[in-house]
């Protein structure tokens, strides 16, 4: 039986073989205990960590959030928008809008950023694709931060 709950879809042609036709609700509880099953697997293999909160900057240009943002035009086509935040002032620092924006664009433009300012110390990102290659990997080491 365990095997037939699969989805809530694949419910009705496995109870259908047996001649009996149950209601709407049977299916409704069969797909929640199916649900709870696969939920209780998936969490059991997840490694945890400890959360650590991150130090509030106590000065400008001591800690920067860099971060993508993704809209849509009218006609359908995607751009993304490049942002950069300083922590402490909360003033945004860069804002790069195009519709493909590569490792080797951000690395310029936090240089031509570098030209204004002085860098921080920290950056904090997630672990998108242009932020994890290479260009940003040499950017990083060749500046310090």
């Amino acid at each position: 039986m365990a095997s037939y709950i699969l989805r809530y879809r694949r419910v009705a042609p496995a109870r259908k073989m047996e001649y009996w036709e149950p209601s709407f609700a049977t299916y409704a509880v069969l797909f929640i205990l199916a649900a709870i099953v696969f939920i209780v697997t998936q969490s059991c293999n997840k490694l945890t960590r400890p959360r650590v909160p991150l130090a509030v900057p106590s000065s400008v240009n001591q800690r920067w959030s860099v971060d993508f943002i993704s809209d849509q035009l009218a006609n359908g086509r995607r751009f993304r928008v490049f942002n950069v935040d300083d922590d402490f002032s909360r003033e945004c620092l860069l804002q790069v809008v195009d519709f493909s924006i590569g490792g080797e664009r951000l690395a310029r433009e936090l240089d031509l950023l570098a030209m204004t300012r002085t860098l921080p110390k920290k950056i904090v990102l997630d672990n998108g694709p242009e932020l994890t290659s290479k260009a940003m990997f040499f950017w990083s080491k060749r500046t310090g931060v």
